[in-house]
């Protein structure tokens, strides 16, 4: 992953870092020598980022439960002033008919997906005026987000969510140099995509079945959509306002 960005003098916070697409982010900002702020559910799933000494940058880490809003604003209280934010946090879905969803999976799915994320990005427009110099807002969708999938409908509607929410703040605050945008990232090889593998209704080939329905052949790496995330995020995309960028290997083309 290379760019001609400099990182090095840039505050970044970043939700769901601990695993998926968010740890492949914030292991590609550490290596560029940012400043990272992590919102975790569980620090000790990023304790061998922090033994490892975190490469060129630096790497704080603060406990949060996003489903829960006091423990998200106590959490806000003690980040400071930030140039980008990078909300990557998500609850996902297994296959399941429209009319077998529990009111437990659409509780989690809403306040993680959409509650969580509006909140976030409450505070994060505010840490973003402190600092003082405009920035950056990459939240991460899906290619559920652009369109409809079968037996993830609850899913989707999050994920549209997160598109709608994206546009509608990055018209809202343009004009004071705050880029929003949002990736929507295809099928990616992570434990939410192994977890739906192996989840009711799920077939055996599930990953060679996605992978064929892919125009590329194949299922992304995390750092793949690390990378879309990052460039989103700095200078070289300072005129990308608003966008759904799809890295989905052309799933959204066919």
């Amino acid at each position: 992953m290379h760019d001609s960005d400099n990182w090095a003098d840039r505050r970044v916070l970043i939700t769901g870092g601990a695993s998926g697409i968010g740890r492949a982010t914030l292991l590609a900002l550490l290596e560029r020598g940012a400043e990272v702020v992590a919102l975790v559910r569980d620090p000790g799933k990023l304790s061998d980022v922090v033994a490892s000494g975190n490469g060129a940058g630096t790497l704080a880490l603060i406990e949060c439960d996003l489903g829960d809003p006091g423990a998200l604003m106590q959490a806000f209280a003690r980040v400071g002033p930030v140039d980008v934010a990078i909300n990557s946090a998500a609850a996902g879905q297994n296959v399941t008919p429209i009319e077998q969803i529990d009111l437990a999976t659409i509780d989690l799915l809403i306040n993680v997906n959409f509650r969580a994320l509006l909140l976030c990005m409450q505070h994060e427009v505010q840490l973003i005026r402190q600092r003082g110099r405009g920035g950056a807002i990459v939240n991460v969708s899906a290619g559920g987000g652009l369109r409809g999938t079968a037996g993830f409908s609850l899913y989707c509607a999050t994920k549209h969510a997160v598109v709608g929410l994206t546009r509608s703040v990055a018209a809202e605050v343009a004009k004071e140099g705050i880029r929003v945008n949002v990736v929507c990232p295809g099928a990616t090889d992570t434990a939410m995509l192994h977890a739906r593998e192996n989840g009711p209704g799920a077939m055996a080939d599930f990953m060679d079945k996605v992978a064929g329905a892919t125009p590329i052949g194949r299922v992304a790496r995390p750092e793949e959509i690390a990378d879309a995330i990052l460039w989103l995020a700095g200078s070289n995309s300072s005129y990308v306002v608003g966008a759904a960028l799809s890295a989905d290997g052309g799933a959204t083309a066919v």
